[in-house]
């Protein structure tokens, strides 16, 4: 398991109000099932989490291209471009399943067993290791208040 990229993708999703539901493992899974467990030559190559290719019509954040697929600056530029590809082809979220069907219907995947793959991976991932954005979350709000309203802050401790 990769918390690095677990927690990049739950920071990044912060960005994204109406991806706050979304499991960040999910997410994961599908990162996992592209990139061939985070071994594939496309992923290191073009630090592209998702196997995607260069869109030619939404905003992205691409800065070329590699044996056919986006290329990134960053891990953290290819899970915000994924972001941005999802919420161009409105996917939201509800269920697992349904975030997965949805997905998959945007043209996303050619594999017909994409769906089976991505929700074996998601399925295989530890409840614990799920759990970890969640223990962020206090922290994240300690540091809020002491960045915008340090007068709560001194007065709770």
């Amino acid at each position: 398991m990769k918390i690095g990229i677990l927690l990049q993708i739950w920071v990044v999703k912060l960005a994204f109000p109406q991806y706050w539901r979304l499991p960040s493992a999910l997410v994961y899974a599908q990162a996992k099932h592209e990139t061939g467990n985070f071994k594939s030559d496309i992923y290191i190559e073009n630090n592209s989490l998702f196997g995607m290719k260069v869109p030619r019509k939404r905003k992205t954040t691409v800065k070329g291209e590699g044996r056919g697929h986006a290329t990134y600056s960053s891990r953290i530029s290819s899970i915000y471009d994924y972001f941005l590809r999802q919420q161009y082809f409105h996917i939201s979220y509800i269920t697992v399943q349904q975030y997965i069907e949805k997905t998959k219907q945007s043209a996303y995947a050619e594999d017909t067993k994409y769906d089976e793959r991505w929700k074996a991976h998601y399925d295989s991932i530890s409840p614990v290791f799920r759990a970890i954005p969640y223990l962020f979350i206090p922290a994240v709000a300690i540091i809020a208040l002491f960045i915008f309203r340090r007068d709560l802050f001194d007065d709770m401790f």
